[in-house]
């Protein structure tokens, strides 16, 4: 098992007013395994919009958005990026 530390932006900031945390995968995880952790542990508290908000949203390393099916990397700080709209 490995801590995944999970800086949050945009409206999950609202449900996570550290803006960050922290979630435990087994070794190896994926980012839908990160995901999946997240949406059965701290997201269960949050609100039907942000757990949907969850779903839409992407993760990143410190230099490159990750593939749902990518291995997390090691030692590491993982955002989680929900879409943006702007006009």
């Amino acid at each position: 098992m490995s801590t995944v530390r999970v800086q949050v932006f945009g409206a999950f900031r609202e449900c996570v007013p550290s803006g960050e945390l922290c979630v435990d995968v087994p070794a190896g995880a994926t980012v839908t395994a990160l995901r999946e952790a997240i949406a059965s542990g701290p997201a269960l508290a949050w609100p039907s919009s942000a757990q949907a908000l969850l779903r839409a949203s992407v993760f990143a390393s410190e230099s490159q958005l990750l593939h749902p099916t990518a291995v997390l990397p090691e030692s590491s700080v993982i955002a989680l990026l929900p879409p943006v709209s702007g006009g």
